[in-house]
């Protein structure tokens, strides 16, 4: 079992006992489950129920990914939100239908922190995908550190979610609706009795971002924006991806509680990537990714003229070297190419002028018979040309100039570089990146199986 930190700053726990829709062994969500493994989460599971905070006091988000057919309980509840006031933070999901749709009673939960899920199902006229009205597609995005470079979202049959009146006189609640439809959005809703018929449902709230307390909360609508099964409206559909990815460096970030330290999130090249997790791995130095790239960072602040300068230079030195090797190669060219024209001016004079004079009597004297059908067409002249380019190509070619030696060494250098580093094709290219695909997938379900096997007292797997 991978032994980390329990108190990891970046530390995730997944509820496993209320029958939740979100589970990372899905393989409705395998993308999701490997953007986690990826991003160097310790990931944990709960499976016995919310008994203590101190079970939860590990890890420093909690995720309950869509309940079904499940009740929290009372004294489960009071755990929750005893963590989240104590600076726990919870991303919690609902999905079509609300708890009616799914049967629970999550909105128990959710009223403490001044918001409630509605069992309803949106729709939009006109901003959808797929030819289909319940995958909407939300454009309107409130400023917020969540939502830094989301342009739009799409969600699937998701619910909506309604602000309780109190929470404006709360002083320790601030919530902002992140996330809304459009003027053109209606809905669906069960109304206690019956699904009612479509009502118009504008600028609905589709997603939350609050604080509580010491804590953060946020409110997703629906699972099926972390699904694999479908581009159009799952994990890699428009922004989806950035923002789960923005949600949680958010609930993760410990900016307030560690002077000098801010969690973002940024694009690293997957190369640099996989060599920073593999040093970390080898390498008892560096205690996760995060120390290589903020050592990596500071040195280069620390000696940034003296690193640029030492990279102008290394420049100036390869420009020259490629000055003088294309130099050398022009040289060589020209001499074969002088060469080259010299055979092909090369005519020979000998061209056995008898034996064609013979032919040509030959030929002349089978017209004659033939009464002009074979021979008349014979011409030795044009036979004596095409003769003398025959010989001319069975005429051996003059020997090569020797090579220089210093020519020679730079030529022999190139050899043994290609020899120890060959250049590779495309499709050289594009089977390696498929290897190292094919070995960092077998490194995620190898993470992935240990997960599996998780109880509630194991420490995450990392």
């Amino acid at each position: 079992m991978t032994k980390k930190n329990p108190q990891s700053k970046k530390s995730i726990v997944f509820d496993y006992s209320h029958n939740n829709t979100l589970t990372l062994e899905s393989p409705s969500y395998s993308d999701f489950t490997e953007y986690l493994f990826g991003s160097s989460f310790a990931l944990g599971k709960i499976q016995a129920g919310f008994t203590s905070v101190d079970k939860l006091k590990k890890y420093k988000c909690l995720v309950i990914g869509g309940p079904r057919e499940t009740i929290f309980q009372p004294n489960e509840i009071e755990v929750i939100v005893e963590y989240i006031k104590n600076g726990g933070n919870l991303l919690v999901i609902n999905d079509e239908g609300g708890d009616y749709g799914a049967n629970t009673n999550l909105n128990d939960l959710t009223r403490n922190f001044g918001f409630e899920f509605n069992s309803d199902i949106m729709f939009d006229s006109m901003n959808f995908i797929s030819s289909q009205q319940n995958r909407v597609v939300i454009n309107e995005i409130e400023p917020h550190i969540i939502t830094r470079n989301i342009d739009s979202i799409v969600q699937s049959s998701a619910c909506s979610i309604k602000l309780l009146d109190y929470i404006e006189a709360d002083e320790n609640i601030k919530a902002v609706p992140i996330c809304k439809t459009s003027l053109n959005s209606f809905h669906t809703i069960w109304n206690g009795e019956e699904w009612a018929e479509e009502q118009d449902a504008p600028r609905s709230i589709m997603a939350l971002a609050l604080n509580y307390y010491k804590g953060k909360v946020i409110a997703l609508t629906t699972i099926s924006m972390f699904s694999s099964l479908s581009s159009s409206y799952g994990f890699f559909a428009l922004n989806n991806q950035d923002l789960i990815a923005n949600i949680f460096m958010w609930l993760l970030d410990t900016s307030s509680n560690n002077k000098g330290t801010k969690l973002i999130n940024i694009s690293l090249d997957y190369n640099l990537f996989s060599w920073i997790e593999k040093l970390v791995q080898k390498e008892r130095t560096w205690r996760n990714s995060d120390e290589v790239i903020n050592f990596a960072l500071k040195y280069l602040k620390d000696n940034f003229k003296d690193v640029l300068q030492k990279i102008e230079q290394d420049r100036e030195n390869l420009h020259l070297e490629r000055q003088k090797q294309n130099g050398n190669s022009h040289s060589q060219t020209r001499s074969i190419e002088n060469e080259q024209l010299e055979d092909r001016n090369y005519i020979p004079t000998d061209i056995g002028s008898g034996s064609a004079k013979d032919l040509g009597e030959i030929m002349a004297s089978l017209s004659e018979v033939t009464k002009g059908e074979v021979g008349s067409d014979f011409d030795i002249k044009n036979l004596e040309f095409e003769l003398s380019e025959d010989k001319a190509k069975l005429k051996p070619k003059k020997k090569s100039k020797k090579i220089p030696k210093e020519t020679h060494k730079t030529i022999s250098k190139k050899i043994d570089a290609r020899e120890k580093n060959p250049l590779k094709s495309k499709a050289d290219k594009v089977i390696d990146e498929a290897l190292k695909s094919l070995g960092s997938f077998d490194e995620f379900s190898k993470k992935l199986e240990e997960f599996k096997t998780l109880s509630d007292e194991d420490e995450p797997v990392v």
